[in-house]
């Protein structure tokens, strides 16, 4: 007809997205032929023989090492508690010798304070004047204290004695002097032997009844 619409235009169509990871160079391999198995080898009498001697030998130094191995583990077990005990032995000797010297280390310190204030006590002695025997030599009683006194009477007497027998013997009192004073001296003699022998009786008597040990010269 005379008033024909022209054909309309299509739209493009949209191109198809490309394929980045297939690569156009990549053929496809043909797959591996299956290969088939070998053929079995045959039986090698020498081998087996080699083999088997080869097996016989190492059982027989497996087992004579094992048999060594075992007969070796109880002298080796003796031995290990023999080590023990020895160790136990020392660590108790050690810890011994721990508390030792820790005895050892007080008794120096106790040692070096008591040496410090002996040291200390000698050089405050140094520096006072010697006592008198009196003042030191006191008796703890009454009794003690007359046998004391009662002692050194008697040595006094024994050794007055003593003097005047050795001025004789020796001629210091002159024969005139002990020719007239003869009686006088002798008289004096008697009385120093009376006294000394009254004070050693009462120094006996008082030293029983202390109940102390007499000396020899008194019996």
């Amino acid at each position: 007809p005379p008033y024909q619409q022209a054909p309309q235009p299509q739209p493009p169509r949209p191109k198809p997205q490309e394929d980045l990871l297939t690569s156009p160079f990549e053929n496809t391999l043909p797959a591996p032929a299956v290969e088939a198995a070998p053929p079995p080898i045959p039986p090698n009498p020498q081998k087996d023989a080699l083999l088997q001697a080869i097996s016989q030998t190492l059982t027989q130094q497996i087992q004579s090492t094992h048999a060594s191995n075992m007969s070796a583990i109880p002298p080796l077990r003796a031995q290990q508690a023999a080590l023990n005990e020895t160790l136990n032995s020392i660590n108790r000797e050690m810890s011994q010798l721990s508390d030792l010297q820790a005895l050892l280390d007080s008794n120096e310190k106790i040692l070096r304070k008591a040496m410090h204030d002996a040291d200390k006590v000698l050089d405050d002695a140094k520096r006072r004047d010697v006592p008198a025997i009196e003042d030191v030599l006191v008796a703890p009683t009454v009794v003690a204290r007359q046998l004391y006194e009662n002692v050194v009477e008697e040595r006094v007497l024994e050794e007055c004695r003593t003097v005047i027998g050795k001025a004789l013997d020796k001629g210091r009192i002159g024969a005139d002097v002990w020719a007239k004073d003869k009686v006088d001296v002798q008289q004096q003699t008697r009385s120093l032997a009376r006294e000394e022998f009254l004070k050693k009786a009462l120094i006996k008597k008082i030293s029983r009844g202390m109940g102390l040990v007499e000396e020899e010269r008194w019996d």
